[in-house]
């Protein structure tokens, strides 16, 4: 599913945190350049069948929520980039394994980036 580029604004529990809107086999996120607002629900870790998760250019806050481990092993390209999310990157990223590409720049995160993205990510 691809809606970047429009004009929705508000949380995004409706399409990440609400089994009720948004079916477990979802494959594609794209919710890139619109006006998404406050924090990454913890329920992400509920769409079991991600392979791509597109958040960028949004104003989305808070941490990354340590729940996204959850994610399908499918899940291989992930861009939380041009946010104004905090804190630092979570480890638990490590346990997507087929994540190829990770994008986290233009945040406000701390810290050191676990060895075991670098280690594991073809692009960062």
């Amino acid at each position: 599913m691809n809606l970047s580029e429009n004009d929705i604004r508000g949380p995004i529990t409706a399409f990440l945190g609400d089994k009720a809107h948004a079916p477990v086999d979802l494959r594609d996120l794209r919710l890139a350049s619109n006006r998404l607002t406050g924090e990454i629900p913890a329920a992400v870790n509920t769409k079991t069948a991600l392979v791509t998760l597109d958040l960028s250019n949004n104003d989305l806050n808070g941490k990354i929520p340590t729940e996204m481990s959850g994610l399908a092993s499918s899940m291989k390209y992930m861009d939380l980039s041009g946010n104004d999310l905090e804190g630092s990157v979570a480890t638990s990223l490590c346990s997507l394994t087929s994540l190829l590409q990770l994008s986290l720049s233009e945040n406000k995160l701390t810290g050191t980036i676990p060895i075991c993205l670098l280690t594991q990510l073809t692009g960062i």
